[in-house]
C-alpha cells in the first residue's frame, strides 16, 4: 500500500512539524512532487526499526516500462529525504548525476523526535553512558533482509547500484555498513560522521580491515564542516579521512573534503550535493534540459 508523500521542509532539509500551528491552519499541506510513502512489514510495539519509506521517482519513470534506475537510500528520512530528493533533481537538470530513485528510510514522525532511534540504530557498539546504544547490526540486517528487497520488488531498480547516505550519527552507520557488508551498497556518502564514537571505534575497525583485506571496491565520499575542526568531533573526522587515504585500498574511489565555512548542521546540504556528484563520478543522465 502506498500513498502520496506529504511533508513540510526547511531549507536545511529538516522536517519542521509544529503541531500547534499546523493544527490551526486550514492551508493545504505541501506535497513533494512524484513521491510516495510505504510502510514496511508489521512492527511490534517495541520495534524501533525505521518502518516508513519515502520514495521519490525520476520524472522519466512513467515513460518506459523497462528502464531501470540506481537507488539512493537516505538515512534519517524524516529529516533528510526532501533535501536529498531536491538536490538530486537540481543536479539532474544540469546533467551532473544520473536519474535515480531516492528512498528515505524513516520513522514516520517529526525529525526532532527521532534522536532515541538514532542513538539505538546507528551505533555499532554499546556505550554505558548511552543506554540502548549498539544496535547497528540489527538495522543493517533489516535493510538487507527487508527494505532493499521490498524496494526492488516495487520499482524498476538496478540492484547492483545502491547508494547509502548518512549525516552525523547516520554517517557513522554508513561507515559501519561499508566495513561490515560492502556487498550491500556500492556507493557511500558520510557527512560529518561520528568518527570518535566509542573511543574511536571506526579507527579500530579500519585497522582490522587493513590487516585482513586490501581490496574494497566501493565509492566513498567523506566530509566535515570547516568550523567543526576546532572540536574533537571534527578533528576525528579529518584524521579518519587521512587514515583512509593512507590505506590505498584497492578498488576504492575516495573523496575526502573539508567544506569551507560550514558548521555541523549547515554542511549537510553541500555534502549531499558534492557527495552525489563524487560517488557517481561523472555518470550523467542523457537528454535532460539544462534550465537556466
Amino acid at each position: 500500500m502506498h500513498r502520496p508523500l506529504i511533508v513540510l521542509t526547511t531549507v536545511a532539509g529538516f522536517v519542521a512539524c509544529w503541531r500547534s500551528s499546523s493544527a490551526q491552519s486550514s492551508a493545504p499541506p505541501v506535497t513533494i512532487y512524484q513521491s510516495e510513502r510505504h510502510d514496511v512489514g508489521t512492527a511490534a510495539a517495541t520495534d524501533s526499526l525505521p518502518r516508513v519509506l519515502y520514495v521519490a521517482l525520476p520524472s522519466s519513470y512513467a515513460d518506459s516500462a523497462s528502464k531501470r534506475y540506481p537507488v539512493v537510500y537516505v538515512l534519517d528520512g524524516d529529516g533528510m529525504f526532501a533535501l536529498t530528493a531536491g538536490v538530486e533533481r537540481l543536479l539532474l537538470l544540469g546533467r551532473e548525476t544520473p536519474e535515480a530513485i531516492i528512498v528515505g528510510i524513516a520513522n514516520g514522525r517529526p525529525f526532532v523526535e527521532t534522536p532515541p532511534f538514532r542513538w539505538r540504530n546507528f551505533t555499532p557498539t554499546a556505550v554505558a553512558a548511552h543506554p540502548g546504544t549498539g544496535h547497528a547490526r540489527e538495522l543493517l540486517a533489516y535493510l538487507a533482509r527487508e527494505v532493499l528487497p521490498f524496494v526492488d520488488s516495487l520499482y524498476r531498480t538496478q540492484p547492483g547500484d545502491r547508494t547509502l547516505v548518512g549525516i552525523s550519527r547516520g554517517g557513522l552507520f554508513v561507515l559501519y555498513a561499508l566495513y561490515e557488508r560492502p556487498d550491500v551498497f556500492q556507493r557511500y556518502i558520510a557527512a560529518s560522521p561520528e568518527a570518535n564514537w566509542d573511543n574511536r571505534y571506526l579507527f579500530r575497525r579500519d585497522s582490522a580491515l587493513a590487516v585482513s583485506k586490501r581490496t574494497l571496491p566501493v565509492s566513498l565520499y567523506l566530509s566535515v564542516g570547516e568550523t567543526e575542526l576546532a572540536r574533537p568531533f571534527g578533528a576525528a573526522v579529518r584524521e579518519f579521512g587521512d587514515t583512509l587515504k593512507a590505506r590505498h585500498y584497492e578498488g576504492m574511489h575516495l573523496v575526502v573534503e573539508t567544506l569551507p565555512g560550514e558548521t555541523h548542521n549547515s554542511s549537510f546540504a553541500t555534502a549531499i550535493t558534492h557527495g552525489l556528484k563524487a560517488v557517481f563520478r561523472g555518470r550523467v543522465a542523457p537528454n535532460v534540459s539544462d534550465q537556466r
